[in-house]
């Protein structure tokens, strides 16, 4: 079974990836960085100690150790002077040498007071024999060389050549540091970096943790167990009550959640009395195509008092809850609006998203928004926290009953089709404007068109012209508009039972890929209605 985690969970998981990450890269960072800002002091001070001890040896006398070892007081002089910059400049080690191709020969060695000292023969552990020798040609810039030796460990050496009178270069004056002791400064510096930034990282998640659930968590708990508690509670008086204050689109969610518990209520206690012994809806997703079907307009004939024209519209989702919808509502005594939409995706988000477009689609229209104008007021509605990306392609029109009338604005939806009096169904083409909610900035624009009596208007969605057979052949405009003036009768319910017909026919039991929704509406005007015809 796949275990499941909160988004409380999964946020507050991110935060401290990203702090994790972030106190890596800033500890390498500052590790590197304060490497080379003790090299550079160690250097300076390297550079600083054996040149000040090379130019305080008399270079002339050097050499006279070597052939006549012996401890007099100049000797000890300068042996008293090297250990004593030992110890102040914080050095490793300081000596005094002569590098030959055979071997490196000290003279001085600080803290060494042993006569014997004097032509010791040692390895060229610092840098070798052909650093030493570039050193005392100086053709070695002075800088630190980092070597690893297997007595003293790991090292950084500079050194300084002693000139004699004749300015030839007879010796060399050694500085060596401990890189151990670099390691350990950095480890400590670093030690207090990762300390603080753990404090800091505690506090941080603590605080993203009481703000995530206070604004996000709980609301969205709320939200959650309204939805699942919604079936539960439709056959007793606890009805859903918003109680989310946040100020933002959660507080509107749960809002329409409350209208959404009322409106389904009074449906249902209509609807019971009618089918006492209907089934229970069992699951959310049932209960989610109950709802979606209750918002579309489904009482044939709607106005059965208006004799001006006869309408008629379907809705077949291709799963149990689509994302097509279709509307049509008297905006007055003489206008009435038309309204066929397709939502993109699938499934319940795709149904939540239509019926708050329809609602606001709507109450634009009821409000005396021309098409136009309706559509870019909504258009902006819905961009506002579209997190999910949906966007619904629409076409809107509002149609004058007494002179047939009508504003049209097309959201990058199928071209309507008309048919004339005694004439055929054909295309009405012309450019579109965007879809909803996929741009925030989008000009829509209006079209009109008059219906004279006995005129038709067909719409409908993407789901008509791209329904697939087997062979993944579309069914195609020029199949719909042969289907449509195959049919002698124009009345609108049996002109879309045939366009379902020829479908079903071309598609030859292929599973349905999209939503099919179809509206047709036939105009009788004020002087033919339709019971004088």
């Amino acid at each position: 079974m796949r275990v499941k985690s909160s988004l409380g969970v999964k946020l507050l998981v991110g935060i401290l990836v990203l702090e994790i990450v972030f106190s890596a890269s800033v500890s390498v960072i500052v590790a590197i960085m304060l490497r080379r800002s003790i090299m550079e002091k160690y250097a300076d001070t390297g550079i600083s100690v054996t040149s000040s001890l090379a130019q305080a040896i008399d270079g002339d006398k050097v050499l006279t150790y070597l052939s006549n070892p012996r401890v007099d007081d100049y000797y000890l002089e300068i042996q008293e002077g090297i250990t004593r910059y030992r110890r102040e400049f914080g050095v490793s080690y300081i000596y005094i040498a002569v590098p030959k191709e055979e071997g490196l020969f000290y003279i001085w060695d600080a803290g060494e007071l042993d006569v014997w000292t004097i032509g010791l023969k040692g390895d060229f552990s610092p840098g070798g024999y052909e650093w030493s020798i570039a050193r005392m040609n100086g053709t070695q810039e002075h800088s630190l060389h980092e070597f690893d030796d297997p007595q003293y460990g790991n090292l950084a050496s500079a050194a300084y050549p002693i000139y004699n009178s004749k300015g030839q270069a007879v010796a060399l004056v050694y500085a060596d540091f401990s890189l151990e002791s670099i390691a350990d400064a950095i480890r400590q510096t670093l030690m207090m970096i990762i300390i603080s930034i753990v404090a800091i990282t505690a506090v941080t998640i603590i605080l993203s943790y009481f703000y995530i659930k206070g604004n996000l968590v709980v609301p969205l708990k709320k939200l959650t167990g309204a939805t699942s508690k919604l079936t539960d509670n439709l056959d007793t008086d606890e009805v859903y009550y918003s109680n989310i204050h946040t100020g933002d689109e959660i507080e509107e969610l749960s809002l329409s959640f409350e209208k959404m518990d009322k409106e389904l209520r009074e449906y249902l206690k209509e609807n019971m009395k009618i089918t006492a012994d209907r089934e229970r809806i069992s699951t959310e997703l049932e209960m989610a195509a109950s709802i979606q079907e209750n918002q579309l307009p489904r009482i044939f004939p709607p106005f059965p008092d208006r004799k001006e024209f006869d309408l008629y519209a379907s809705m077949d989702p291709a799963k149990q809850v689509g994302g097509d919808f279709y509307d049509f509502f008297l905006v007055d005594d003489d206008h009435i609006a038309l309204v066929m939409a397709d939502v993109s995706g699938k499934g319940v988000p795709a149904s939540l998203f239509m019926m708050v477009s329809k609602i606001l689609i709507k109450n634009r229209v009821q409000a005396g928004d021309s098409p136009a104008v309706a559509l870019n007021k909504v258009n902006k509605q819905l961009l506002e926290n579209n997190d999910t990306k949906h966007f619904v392609t629409v076409w809107l029109a509002v149609i004058e009953i007494s002179t047939g009338k009508g504003i049209a604005a097309n959201a990058g939806h199928e071209h309507p089709v008309i048919k004339r009096a005694g004439g055929k169904y054909e295309l009405v083409v012309y450019r579109h404007s965007p879809p909803l909610a996929s741009i925030d900035i989008a000009v829509f624009k209006e079209h009109e068109f008059e219906l004279h009596p006995g005129d038709s208007l067909f719409v409908y969605t993407d789901g008509l012209p791209e329904a697939n057979n087997k062979d993944k052949e579309f069914f195609g405009t020029d199949r719909m508009l042969d289907a449509l003036n195959s049919l002698d009768s124009d009345n609108p319910k049996e002109v879309l039972d045939n366009i379902k017909n020829k479908v079903n026919e071309f598609i030859e039991g292929a599973d349905q890929f999209d939503d099919l929704t179809m509206l047709n509406i036939q105009y009788y005007g004020l002087g033919n209605k339709k019971d004088e015809k």
